[in-house]
């Protein structure tokens, strides 16, 4: 049976893959590296209201059994830290590759302990960021953690990222260009499609 790749699958890249000869073939590398389709992505408040993106643990989980099968990684934590209200947890991911070489790479996670919170699962919030942060040093999403530097894991209601909305310039331009050419345009609901309507006006323009 053939086997089924996760929902997490990557936006294509035109890019090489690697320049250096690596145990990986270029299809475990374009799993891996390449950018994450943002309808698996969700965005959380952080302190003083900032954003954060992110790609929940489980989808990490399958994209490391699909790329390097469940007997090709580890994950460990070490000594947990409480301090007041704030737990850290360090985390090591060790990747087996089928030529028996190995990597490692390291990274913290941490989580905010809130009352009337089971303390244990505050601690696995703490350990889920730990491994996706781990992923991340091998290169999984670049769209999303290059931009998070610090993030800390609270888990809340979220909802899937939105796509960008037009910016108010764009739909100033669109009203301006459709007037001078006399037609009617219903306002894009995407930003790409606001730039695509104002290039396809502006050719129309430009042929009059």
């Amino acid at each position: 049976m053939e086997k089924k790749a996760p929902a997490i699958d990557p936006v294509e890249s035109k890019e090489k893959l690697s320049l250096a000869k690596t145990s990986l073939t270029n299809e475990q590398i374009k799993w891996f590296t390449a950018p994450v389709n943002y309808r698996n992505v969700y965005i959380r408040e952080g302190k003083k209201g900032k954003q954060f993106r992110y790609v929940k643990s489980s989808e990490v989980k399958k994209v490391l059994n699909y790329v390097f099968g469940i007997d090709g990684w580890d994950f460990e934590v070490g000594n947990i830290v409480h301090i007041g209200n704030q737990i850290v947890v360090p985390g090591r991911l060790t990747i087996r590759f089928a030529d028996g070489k190995t990597a490692v790479r390291t990274q913290f996670g941490g989580a905010t302990a809130y009352d009337g919170v089971e303390l244990g699962d505050s601690y696995k919030k703490a350990c889920s960021l730990a491994l996706t942060k781990c992923a991340s040093e091998f290169g999984f999403a670049p769209n999303i953690y290059n931009s998070n530097e610090k993030l800390e894991i609270i888990e809340e209601k979220v909802e899937p990222v939105k796509v960008a909305e037009p910016t108010p310039n764009q739909i100033e331009t669109i009203k301006s260009l459709s007037e001078k050419i006399g037609v009617k345009v219903d306002t894009p609901a995407t930003f790409d499609d606001a730039s695509k309507k104002i290039k396809d006006l502006s050719n129309m323009l430009g042929g009059k």
